[in-house]
């Protein structure tokens, strides 16, 4: 996986996001700063650093949507696939 499938990734929580019922905005609040870490970390892929603390966010994300929410789960799944193989 790349970095476009990474971005493709993104692209699609967002889109769920944007899917999901207005009575469930924690959810975007939850997902939000997340997903701004993760841009974040595909701008800077070639530069050295910690991403420890974020794929276990990430990991904690994915535990807590699990059953409410699967399809928000395989796409933060994807991404912590997609994350590892670029070695963050």
């Amino acid at each position: 996986m790349s970095q476009a499938d990474l971005e493709q990734s993104l692209a699609a929580l967002r889109a769920e996001l944007d899917a999901i019922d207005a009575q469930q905005s924690d959810v975007r609040l939850r997902l939000e700063p997340l997903i701004g870490e993760l841009e974040q970390a595909i701008a800077t892929l070639n530069e050295p650093g910690d991403d420890s603390s974020l794929r276990e966010r990430l990991g904690a994300h994915i535990e807590s949507f699990e059953v409410e929410h699967p399809r928000v789960t395989n796409i933060l799944n994807d991404i912590m696939v997609t994350l590892s193989n670029l070695g963050i």
